[in-house]
């Protein structure tokens, strides 16, 4: 089972230690997804020629100025993130590292993660210390169950960008699969520190509390959960297993991943 929160996923189930007994099996807790940011470079202008009109070669050149001119329609015509993305991918926009990212995005969503490695890998060694690189390198990592290597790069993110929530609760994420909760629980509680509103380390840390059976201080986490997702459209799974918690009944709580 996978928590997915505004950047949340899990191929693999990882139930609470403090699970569902034998006589019956509770409803997993679904997670929440959110898209990751696109990073996207500056425009370019475009290619220019010196020639004039009446000397040497008569075909007429397309000035920086023209060139700006058909980017700014493309992104008016377009949707925001649409003209930026055709933007990137006709090739118009000149820049290695918007374009390694791009084809990483697009690699891990097919679920192609040594391409997406590579492409991010590419990136980083375009643009050295960048935050996305980093994150996106660690949530693949992640996926793959390389919990090791995803730390070693969430925690780079982190340095990069301490107040990120995405990369603390990564962090906490990748703690909390190699058996430190106590560590886990800290990242958790530092993203929410940042981004009170941030539902994932909610979930995440009520998983923490009913494996160590704080069932009071899991309930409080959950129902938090609940408040900050209401459009959230599998919430009666979730409340189902709140519920099974106030009845004092063992709950299926399923651990965290960013996506």
């Amino acid at each position: 089972m996978i928590v997915r929160c505004p950047d949340v996923c899990e191929k693999e189930p990882r139930m609470s230690r403090f699970h569902q007994s034998s006589s019956g099996s509770g409803p997993e807790l679904p997670g929440l997804d959110s898209p990751s940011a696109r990073a996207t470079g500056p425009l370019g202008s475009g290619a220019s020629g010196t020639g004039r009109w009446g000397e040497g070669d008569m075909t007429p050149r397309r000035s920086n100025r023209g060139m700006q001119f058909v980017l700014l329609a493309a992104l008016l015509v377009l949707p925001l993130a649409g003209g930026l993305a055709w933007v990137v991918r006709s090739g118009v926009l000149d820049d290695p590292f918007a374009e390694a990212m791009e084809q990483g995005r697009l690699a891990a969503a097919a679920d192609h993660e040594a391409e997406a490695l590579e492409a991010f890998r590419k990136a980083q060694a375009i643009r050295p210390g960048q935050y996305e690189p980093a994150l996106e390198t660690a949530v693949v990592l992640f996926g793959m169950g390389q919990f090791g290597e995803a730390l070693a790069w969430a925690g780079q993110a982190v340095t990069i960008r301490p107040q990120a929530a995405e990369a603390l609760n990564l962090r906490g994420l990748c703690q909390y699969h190699l058996g430190n909760s106590g560590e886990a629980r800290n990242d958790f509680r530092a993203a929410l520190v940042v981004a009170p509103d941030y539902p994932a380390p909610h979930l995440n840390i009520a998983n923490i509390l009913v494996e160590q059976e704080d069932r009071a201080g899991a309930i409080r986490e959950l129902e938090t959960f609940l408040r900050l997702t209401p459009d959230f459209e599998q919430q009666a799974l979730v409340r189902e297993n709140l519920e099974r918690l106030r009845q004092g009944k063992d709950a299926a709580l399923p651990s965290g991943r960013p996506g």
